[in-house]
């Protein structure tokens, strides 16, 4: 009959409490620096205790340990991720860098926490370097950190709060970063770049006009969910006026329809159009012309049934679920619409979290299934042509992951072998049990008719097993090909695409791994890929924000955790600005979608918040050339989603893939957006549409929108329907 698990568990508590008095007693020294606010001591004192409580609770708390018991269940998911606790931040050598402020008087201080991390299985050794880069590039080392070792144990980080004399350093002023650079046996492991500023701080890049545009929702969570969601966004033009809208969702209460005025100002227009949804638990939304009429419709996410409504093309929708056969009723997050088959029709990639606070994991450590959960099973629906939907799910083989716990999915042709690809991104509980994330390749036709995908994303090296919440998908490098971005508890991935059918993490060296706050881990969840200052270079945003629902914040999981935004250094590297931003918001921050409400040619960005107020940033960057190609499929689906536009100017070339949903639950405007930095004529604007058919333009002019009509062989015009 073996062992009873409550014996098991006093067992591994005393051999816990013995290791604890050995690690108490053996605790290594570091070669370079201790945790500032821990003395040796203390330290070794806290080993002691904190490792031999679990032989003082075992006995006592025996009954609640029986068997399928809700702290058994917890202990169980515990000693899973604690297994796997490596792995999900990438087995990585992690940089901690947080600076206490981003503007210092002249001669100042800068005050930051910087410190590393070490998520290996083995002890590592390297060292530090820290730099300041100048207004005008001259790069100067510090003196508070050069070259200093370090050597840390498997799975322990070290830090401390430093003033950095910058005043010492330079009389200069203006915009700077501080950089370190944490390099081992000679090869630099990863880097960290914070920018700040000396003297005058200078303006934002975003400004918050939320109350101005009056777009403010408040959202409001389900009190007596175990697992609440936030709050959706989506960008489009519903009513084909030439100005972009925007719909947010909630949970407890309506939802909101923002019609854009054309003036900088919104008016709810939810109720009259139909789509306010006063008792759903909504979730997320995207907008879409799944009929091919002309005018987009929308798809919300609630805890099931989700809800189609189709654009009546009179500022109204109608409600036709039942009809079109999508009304899933999993515990829907985000979805996703692309053409899989490409018959000139969107369908419908749903994605479904669970609907259960834990899971019996003890079965999956030991090499067996996670127990089922129905409702967390995703959906991909293929467009009948008639306004139905065929479930056709078993195509991904999705069997393999009815226990998922999936945030977010996006169709993306990640070998630009000319049909989309699916990438999903699931929360960790998947786990070492699935192997993570999961990539399906478009092979296409069968001989019998049969669609097919295969599912390869461990050849593909993309099937991180994280706390994965939000997902990014965008050319950062200029490469011509689609790289991955997304969020998790701690460190995000960044995977570039090699252009060979591979990926490679390169979060690290790729300066991205905004980790933590000081040294807890940071919480990230929705993320975005976009180029907020039109130099031609894709830059990165992060939604971060506590986990603790409707309590107090815990040290582990901090309350203040300001979103992020990484200026893409054109080098493969990227620099965090977020205090610099504007749009560093420190609440709960969950969805973000962008989109140019004011026709700019700047993309502004819309940012939800778990249990607090949504803020809407105006782009106030405004130095560079830009251009917007704005698509009308005739053969292709009338959105023109999944089609690649080319854009060459000084040397560059650029590639956007047209999509409706990415992020965490929300949609961006559809467009092609390109920032054109000081070029002053597009050499040349090349469209590959889903049909297959190719369209050439020579010698554009730039700050323009275009809109153009699939085949039309005419030289494109400006936009007539500049926000659809």
């Amino acid at each position: 009959m073996g062992i009873p698990f409550a014996e098991l568990v006093i067992g591994a508590a005393m051999v816990v409490a013995l290791a604890g008095l050995y690690r108490a007693i053996r605790l290594p020294r570091l070669t370079a620096y201790q945790e500032a606010p821990i003395s040796a001591r203390f330290k070794r004192f806290s080993w002691l205790v904190i490792l031999m409580l679990p032989l003082v609770l075992a006995v006592p708390l025996w009954p609640v340990l029986r068997p399928r018991s809700p702290v058994r269940l917890l202990l169980s998911t515990t000693a899973f991720l604690y297994k796997d606790s490596g792995a999900i931040q990438g087995n990585s050598l992690l940089l901690m860098v947080t600076p206490a402020q981003s503007h210092i008087p002249q001669g100042g201080v800068l005050p930051i926490f910087y410190g590393v991390e070490n998520n290996r299985p083995e002890t590592a050794r390297g060292r530090l370097f820290a730099e300041v880069i100048l207004p005008d590039g001259r790069v100067i080392p510090t003196k508070e950190v050069n070259g200093t070792p370090f050597a840390l144990d498997p799975l322990v980080k070290t830090g401390e709060l430093v003033n950095f004399d910058i005043g010492a350093l330079t009389d200069a002023s203006g915009e700077m970063t501080l950089r370190f650079r944490c390099v081992e046996n000679g090869v630099e492991m990863g880097q960290r770049a914070v920018a700040f500023t000396v003297g005058e701080s200078g303006p934002t890049f975003f400004k918050d006009v939320t109350a101005e545009a009056n777009v403010l929702v408040e959202h409001r969570p389900n009190p007596h969910d175990e697992l609440p969601f936030g709050n959706g966004v989506a960008f489009t033009d519903y009513d084909t006026d030439g100005w972009v809208d925007i719909y947010i969702t909630n949970q407890l209460g309506s939802n909101a329809l923002f019609r854009n005025n054309g003036n900088g100002t919104f008016t709810d227009q939810a109720r009259s159009a139909g789509v306010d949804l006063p008792d759903a638990l909504s979730t997320g939304a995207l907008f879409a012309d799944y009929d091919n009429d002309g005018d987009r419709d929308l798809y919300v996410l609630r805890y099931g049934p989700n809800v189609l409504f189709q654009n009546n093309g009179d500022g109204t929708f109608t409600d036709v679920t039942a009809v079109a056969g999508v009304g899933n009723r999993g515990r829907g997050v985000s979805a996703a619409w692309g053409d899989y088959d490409r018959d000139g029709y969107l369908d419908l990639y749903v994605t479904n979290h669970t609907s259960k606070l834990t899971q019996d994991f003890s079965h999956v450590r030991s090499g067996g299934a996670a127990q089922p959960d129905p409702g967390a099973r995703d959906a991909l629906y293929h467009n009948n042509r008639d306004g139905t939907f065929t479930d056709v799910t078993d195509l991904l083989g999705l069997d393999r992951q009815k226990t998922g716990m999936g945030f977010v999915a996006s169709f993306v042709d990640y070998d630009n072998d000319g049909d989309p690809d699916i990438y999903l991104v699931n929360d960790v509980y998947v786990g070492r049990a699935y192997g993570g994330n999961l990539l399906w390749r478009n092979d296409g036709p069968s001989r019998n008719g049969r669609w097919r995908f295969t599912e390869l994303s461990e050849a593909a090296r993309v099937n991180a097993a994280i706390f994965g919440m939000g997902l990014a998908v965008g050319d950062y490098d200029n490469n011509g090909f689609q790289d991955l971005f997304m969020s998790n508890v701690g460190r995000p991935v960044l995977y570039r695409n090699s252009g060979n059918g591979t990926f490679r993490d390169v979060t690290d060296c790729a300066g991205i791994a905004h980790a933590h706050i000081n040294d807890a881990n940071a919480v990230s969840w929705g993320v975005g890929l976009f180029d907020y200052d039109n130099d031609g270079w894709l830059d990165a945003y992060v939604n971060n924000g506590n986990m603790m629902y409707f309590g107090p914040s815990v040290e582990s999981d901090p309350l203040d955790q300001p979103n992020s935004l990484f200026r893409n250094n054109r080098d493969g590297t990227f620099t965090d600005v977020s205090g610099l931003s504007g749009a560093d918001n420190p609440l709960k921050s969950r969805a973000l979608a962008y989109g140019d409400f004011n026709n700019d040619g700047y993309l502004d960005l819309y940012v939800s918040n778990f249990d607090g107020p949504t803020a809407l940033y105006r782009n106030e960057s405004h130095r560079n050339n830009w251009l917007v190609i704005k698509l009308e499929g005739t053969s292709s689906n009338r959105d023109a989603i999944g089609a690649k536009v080319r854009v060459s100017a000084a040397g560059i070339t650029q590639l956007r893939e047209l999509r409706s949903g990415e992020h965490h639950g929300s949609a961006s405007e559809i467009g092609a957006f390109f920032g054109l930095g000081q070029s002053r004529n597009v050499d040349r604007l090349e469209i590959l549409w889903p049909s297959g058919l190719v369209q050439t333009f020579a010698n554009v002019s730039v700050n323009q929108r275009l809109h153009i009509v699939e085949g039309d062989t005419d030289r494109p015009a400006a936009a007539r329907e500049a926000g659809k």
